[in-house]
């Protein structure tokens, strides 16, 4: 039989192949048998070449994954015109539409190369951009910061001691808060705003990575992750990639509905979404404003899918263990469905367009159910009731608004100030930069500093309560029954 070995990393992907029993080597009939012949034989590997040989199936990553199973199990096989001419010399008539397919792969795979890799990356390319990401980093934990044995695959990270209190920072919720020394009411009329600086605060500068920490080295509890220079090492990729996810933002503010009432900027939610409160809705989220049509909706529902899977997979990799352990405990428990859309059916696997160029992934996993897109958002002191002890965030660009009052002039704002996040009761402020990764504990009050002219790009995942609710309502055969309704699902011919 053949199988898929799915893996985190989205470039990692391979065939296990088995011969059926009635061709194993203890098989008298067997012995006899060469190894291209038995391994041709075998139903489950004559399907995935079946598969290939289709216009529409074929994949060039499947390709090369299942040519490396290919050259393992036979010797002095070395590409597909090899396998092809071996294939060919067996001369076995039984075997001539396996050798048909062959045929017709190996002419895929000829005309693929004569596009000298044009039209989509080429696995080289992605590996590249993986590496670029920092997609594979090795797996640490704060114990091992704290013992100085982190691998050398991750960059520096300080470690900040802060416990919570309300002692010196007592602000009510719905209070805007105000990194502007001359902040005044008249600028945001109705609202209550408190200035930070009248507060025990303390701020995490935008070019170091630190893990805030409670109680002792012996037993610490984690409050806050801000990781820097997250995908922004000026590689073409790297470079690529940002400027994709900046254009998905952009899209999903013209094109997308702001599900979430600010008080500056938007924030757009896709995936599954559970109505508002008092009313009994479940399903994908329904987040379009504009008249599209339906390739131009698949085409930007793909897009987001992209760009949020790849911030979960960076997030995955470059986030310590205790925060990836409890985030992905809590998905394994709720056992949520991954992200879709009502456009794109659920699957593993998505694409990224990076210079007008398809880097897909087949199949490394989507990101979780929920997700929001955000663009110069600002929000008062809250919190949001979730069942996952950490949410997670991705800044992935920075705008200054030169022409905003409060950015000219003699006492011009600096360019950190503004659109930051705020802990309250830890007393942190985290400076916002493009490339930006944070983990921050969504149950306790936070907040978004007003902007004055700032302007942040961005992507999370909160694991918000009412979806989990949602779903938890829904019995096996309702969950069944959703998440399999192809008839509602626009299919891209």
């Amino acid at each position: 039989m053949s199988a898929r070995c799915q893996s985190s990393d989205p470039c990692s992907t391979f065939f296990v192949c088995f011969s059926p029993p009635s061709m194993s080597r203890t098989a008298g009939q067997g012995q006899s048998k060469k190894p291209l012949q038995i391994f041709v034989e075998s139903p489950k590997n004559q399907q995935v070449i079946a598969s290939l040989a289709k216009p529409d199936c074929f994949d060039f990553d499947i390709a090369l994954g299942f040519l490396d199973t290919i050259c393992k199990e036979i010797h002095g096989i070395q590409s597909w015109q090899d396998f092809y001419r071996r294939l060919s010399a067996l001369n076995r008539p039984y075997l001539s539409e396996v050798t048909g397919n062959v045929r017709k792969l190996l002419k895929y795979m000829k005309a693929r190369d004569a596009q000298g890799s044009s039209l989509v990356a080429t696995h080289r390319q992605k590996r590249k951009l993986i590496a670029e990401c920092g997609i594979r980093q090795r797996k640490y934990s704060v114990a091992d910061i704290l013992s100085d044995s982190v691998p050398d695959t991750i960059p520096p990270i300080a470690i900040m001691w802060r416990e919570r209190s309300d002692t010196n920072r007592k602000i009510r919720r719905y209070t805007y808060l105000s990194e502007y020394d001359r902040v005044g009411p008249e600028q945001a009329p109705g609202k209550k705003i408190e200035k930070t600086a009248n507060y025990d605060m303390t701020y995490l500068p935008d070019n170091e990575s630190h893990i805030v920490l409670s109680g002792s080295p012996n037993n610490f509890e984690v409050e806050l992750i801000a990781l820097r220079h997250v995908a922004t090492n000026d590689g073409p990729y790297s470079n690529g990639l940002m400027n994709f996810l900046s254009q998905a933002v952009d899209a999903a503010r013209d094109m997308r509905r702001n599900v979430r009432p600010t008080h500056e900027g938007v924030m757009n939610q896709v995936g599954l979404n559970m109505g508002p409160r008092h009313c009994r809705i479940f399903g994908a989220a329904k987040s379009f404003t504009k008249k599209l049509t339906d390739e131009q909706m698949i085409h930007h529902d793909h897009d987001i899918i992209g760009a949020v899977s790849v911030f979960w997979a960076i997030c995955q990799a470059i986030l310590p263990e205790d925060v990836t352990s409890a985030v992905n405990q809590y998905i394994d428990e709720e056992q949520l469905p991954a992200l879709q859309t009502r456009n794109v059916e659920p699957d593993s696997g998505f694409t990224l367009r990076i210079k007008e160029k398809p880097f897909f992934f087949p199949y490394a996993p989507r990101a979780p159910p929920e997700a929001y897109i955000n663009k110069g958002y600002s929000a008062p002191t809250h919190t949001d009731p979730t069942y996952c002890r950490f949410a997670l965030a991705f800044i992935v660009r920075r705008d200054i608004d030169r022409d905003h009052q409060a950015r000219h002039g003699a006492k011009a704002l600096h360019d950190h100030i503004g659109g930051n996040y705020v802990d309250v009761r830890l007393g942190v402020i985290v400076a916002s930069a493009s490339g930006t990764v944070i983990a921050f504990k969504p149950g306790e009050m936070h907040a978004t500093t007003l902007s004055y002219g700032a302007c942040n790009y961005g992507y999370a995942t909160t694991f918000s309560r009412r979806l989990a609710d949602g779903y938890r309502e829904l019995s096996e055969e309702e969950k069944a029954d959703y998440f399999i309704k192809l008839e509602e699902i626009v299919t891209h011919t």
